[in-house]
């Protein structure tokens, strides 16, 4: 028996997020092209460096603040930006993030189809201090 090395499926399931009661549709990551899917691990290796960072510098929040519209622009392209703030920004981050690692950790569910992210619940340190970074920006 050959042992399953990589199963991929070119059918896509999108989550939404809803923002002021519209939906809008969330990309995976399977669906970016290269150039954007190397725009989308740097934008969220500057969101891991800034939460590293005991006493960020003004100049870092706007980076920061930068690489949350980039990513946000990515991967929910139809939502209204400039309305969201850098908190906003960061919970679809966390979503999209979330959602990414379940379907590659569970890639394959009992019944064949990625297994759903979990919802609420406890978050990771990084997150809270992402978030509260954010907040700090004034966006």
């Amino acid at each position: 028996m050959t042992e399953e090395l990589l199963n991929l499926s070119t059918l896509t399931d999108h989550a939404s997020i809803v923002i002021d009661g519209d939906p809008y549709e969330l990309r995976n990551e399977s669906e970016l092209g290269l150039v954007d899917y190397v725009r989308l691990q740097s934008a969220q290796a500057k969101l891991i460096e800034f939460v590293a960072l005991e006493s960020p510098t003004d100049k870092q929040s706007e980076e920061t603040s930068a690489a949350l519209d980039a990513i946000v622009a990515l991967v929910l392209p139809d939502a209204p930006r400039d309305k969201l703030t850098d908190t906003h920004k960061a919970m679809i981050v966390d979503a999209a993030t979330t959602r990414a690692m379940a379907m590659a950790v569970g890639a394959a569910g009992d019944d064949g189809h990625p297994t759903k992210p979990p919802t609420g619940g406890s978050r990771s340190r990084a997150s809270k201090r992402s978030t509260a970074a954010a907040q700090t920006t004034g966006s």
